[in-house]
């Protein structure tokens, strides 16, 4: 579903209105958009990325997936040391393992285990280290019986001695650590500067900031002073800071100081190739950052527009209709939150609800206007694929809402939302947006930068 500027519930409510002067649901004339907007020229601008903006997008993603060490969720990429020991006989408790002959193939060997808990290493094992919780400074050992998978060859089904552990590793280039620490300022003779009270004299400190080591997120002091430290308080670390001259607080410019830092967690952070890219559906990493750039340029440009047209009048049928749905919303919100939408409006965008209403109905009649300018009208075709792209978004968004149903289940529930709640006048707007996104995405060029920077500028 594509991404507009306002929520989808105006955008349906102001398309229902908008669309309801068309003759039938097969051939849709459009309505004089002229009266209500003029459209700049935008036609051969270009829109210049700079480097930063595509990398600070990739490391967003990589944090994304870096995997925790402290504890096993589902869903996380993991690697692990397990172990098995083959059961030669157990003590009358059953609880006190005898351990025999190691299994050579599955001993001692570190396994990277892929989206925890789906079942591709194994699902018994998998659901087994979820539940455990395996910390990086525990080790669980358990008596298992191993699944009747071709991955344990002569092994299936037999008991054996099972041990787990995280890999131990100290923090690295490339990782994602949380860190607590404290800043303090220093004496004339290099040490920790006391106050009046006789205490450290402190400026900065946090119980947990998470960033990606070589971002220079933080200076480049603090981030090398803590590679190659471990987690726990036991490993809390006095690193010596010279903050660089150009440092936007002035009192800290230049300046050197000592931070107290304990590592709290560290993550394992996954490889970026092509694996990691298919993570985000692309093939390649090319692809992955190609659809970055896109987007980057599309929402630049798109903005550009939104902001560059003139918005001479709003049609007064729809207007009414917006103001209605809002009137209806006043006691949902008076019963959830204690405030009318209206206040809720001014409170969280700064707007009157005239003003609200009237920003509400600016993207559709920028796209309708650009459509309309254009002669850039649906076939047949286009909005049969736009109605399937609007049940597919809504089966992805019904099987993650509700466990226990399958894809064909949440497909059909889809289709009833899709072609009851929605109805044609959404379809055809869905597909008049996709038409419009191709146009607008034809009519500029991009434009890769060095800037060391991240920004996104149009230029005409």
């Amino acid at each position: 579903m594509k991404k507009k500027i306002i929520c989808l519930f105006l955008v349906l409510v102001f398309v229902v209105s908008l669309t309801s002067c068309f003759k039938d649901d097969r051939n849709y004339d459009y309505k004089d958009m002229s009266k209500y907007v003029t459209l700049p020229q935008y036609q051969g601008h270009k829109v210049e990325v700079s480097k930063d903006v595509i990398q600070n997008s990739i490391d967003s993603y990589i944090m994304q997936y870096s995997t925790s060490l402290y504890k096993a969720l589902k869903g996380d990429d993991i690697y692990v040391n397990l172990k098995f020991t083959k059961v030669v006989y157990l003590d009358n408790d059953n609880t006190i393992d005898q351990k025999g002959n190691v299994i050579e193939e599955l001993s001692k060997t570190t396994y990277f285990i892929d989206n925890l808990g789906d079942g591709s290493y194994n699902k018994t094992l998998e659901d087994m280290i979820i539940e455990w919780g395996v910390e990086i400074t525990k080790t669980v050992e358990k008596i298992i019986t191993l699944p009747n998978d071709e991955m344990f060859g002569e092994h299936q089904g037999e008991k054996v001695y099972f041990s787990c552990q995280f890999v131990d590793k100290a923090c690295l280039k490339g990782d994602v650590v949380k860190v607590k620490y404290t800043g303090y300022h220093l004496d004339d003779k290099g040490e920790i500067k006391l106050n009046d009270k006789g205490d450290k004299d402190s400026f900065d400190s946090s119980e947990g900031a998470t960033f990606y080591l070589g971002s220079h997120l933080a200076i480049d002091d603090f981030e090398n002073g803590i590679v190659g430290m471990r987690l726990g308080d036991t490993n809390k670390k006095q690193i010596k800071a010279t903050f660089p001259e150009d440092y936007a607080a002035e009192d800290l410019k230049g300046k050197t100081v000592i931070f107290e830092v304990t590592v709290l967690e560290i993550r394992i952070v996954p490889e970026y190739n092509d694996e990691f890219a298919k993570k985000l559906g692309h093939d390649t990493t090319e692809k992955l950052e190609a659809a970055i750039l896109d987007n980057y340029a599309y929402t630049e440009m798109n903005n550009w527009l939104y902001e560059n047209t003139t918005y001479l009048e709003f049609p007064k049928k729809e207007y009414r209709a917006l103001r209605r749905s809002f009137e209806e919303l006043d006691a949902l919100y008076m019963s959830n939150y204690g405030i009318t939408f209206e206040n809720f409006v001014l409170m969280s965008y700064g707007m009157t609800k005239d003003e609200y209403i009237k920003d509400s109905m600016k993207a559709d009649l920028l796209y309708y206007g650009i459509a309309q300018a254009r002669n850039l009208i649906p076939t047949d075709a286009e909005i049969a694929a736009a109605k399937e792209a609007l049940v597919e978004d809504y089966t992805q968004n019904y099987l993650s809402q509700y466990s226990g149903i399958t894809k064909d289940q949440a497909r059909e529930m889809a289709i009833e939302t899709v072609e009851q709640q929605l109805g044609t006048a959404s379809i055809y707007n869905e597909a008049i947006y996709t038409l419009v996104e191709a146009h607008i995405k034809a009519s500029y060029t991009v434009t890769l930068t060095d800037a060391t920077f991240e920004s996104v500028t149009v230029k005409k």
